[in-house]
Parts: structure tokens; sequence; C-alpha cells
């Protein structure tokens, strides 16, 4: 799963957390107010990898939005700075809010990945246009199309009946300078 590959590029290396105060402090998630199957098993993936990596679920630092733009991440981006203790990471569904908090932690003289590393998924155009370039994880959005466009027509066509079906596309993790390489 890719998200758990995620982890280990948006985690600090373990000298960060060489004195006792310097402890985790959780991966923010910025993601949208849609219940729909493809956000719950986001979500979902999220909390699985979390708990996977002994990570602690904080609900504090679980922001969601009925539209999840550049300006959405910024907005977001500013409720996290006035947290009292940020989180080592921040995993922002789609790029573009992950641009917007990019965009804000920058202004605020924060450095990415050092002090908060930051995550997008789509791999959109914008993650290679910001600076640090944004790691993201790419869906692959071609494929996706022509699962569905095969599957509506063997459906059109009665050759195969496919219902509740699950169909896995895999996604890919493209590692860039907004995580630490590992």
């Amino acid at each position: 799963m890719t998200l758990r590959n995620m982890l280990t590029h948006i985690h600090k290396p373990t000298y960060y957390y060489a004195t006792p105060e310097a402890e985790p402090r959780g991966i923010l998630l910025i993601k949208d107010l849609d219940s729909s199957f493809i956000s719950e098993k986001r979500y979902l993936g999220y909390l699985t990898a979390l708990k996977k990596h002994q990570i602690e679920v904080d609900e504090n630092i679980i922001l969601s939005a009925n539209e999840i733009s550049l300006a959405q991440g910024q907005f977001n981006a500013a409720i996290l700075l006035k947290l009292p203790q940020r989180p080592d990471a921040i995993f922002a569904i789609p790029d573009d809010a992950a641009v917007g908090v990019i965009k804000i932690l920058k202004q605020n003289h924060i450095k990415i990945p050092e002090d908060i590393a930051v995550v997008g998924f789509s791999n959109s155009i914008n993650s290679t246009i910001i600076e640090p370039n944004l790691t993201t994880i790419d869906q692959p959005g071609n494929k996706i199309g022509e699962v569905a466009v095969q599957y509506l027509l063997n459906e059109i066509r009665n050759e195969q009946q496919f219902l509740n079906k699950t169909i896995v596309i895999r996604t890919n993790l493209i590692v860039r300078d907004s995580s630490f390489k590992t």
C-alpha cells in the first residue's frame, strides 16, 4: 500500500528524536467532507497506516472541508500554525491543498521537510511547480478511465456482469523534496 510507503518518507529520521522532548507529533490530514466510498477508503487507509506504524491517531489534526483547493489548503495551514504542537507531517488530499499548505508554511519561515513534511495526493502539475517540489501519491487517472470504460462496455454488451466486483488499481508514491528521502 502506498500510504505505508509514504510514512517512511514523512516521518523524521530517528536522529530528530534524540532528546526526550522531541517525540513524534503525528501526521495532520486534510481531506474532504465527502462520504463517498473513495473518500472513506482513503481515510481508512490513513488510519490503518498510522496504527500499523504505532502512530497515535489524533482527531484534532484531521481537518475536513467541503471544497479542497489551494485556498482551503492555505486556510488549513493557518489553523495548523495556531496548534500548540505542530505535527511532523501533513498529508493533503488533493495536491492543490498541499500546495496551499506549502505556500503558507514558507511564508511563515517553516522549513519543509525539516520542520514539517508535506505529501499530496494526485500528482497534479502543481506538484512540480511549487518549491519544494511536492511528494505525492500518483493516482493513474488514465488507467482508471480505461478500466471504467471497459467495465461499461462489457456491461452494455452483457459480456460480463461485474456487480459488486472490486477492481484495485495501484497508486505510486513519487518522492520529491517536500518529504524525507530514505
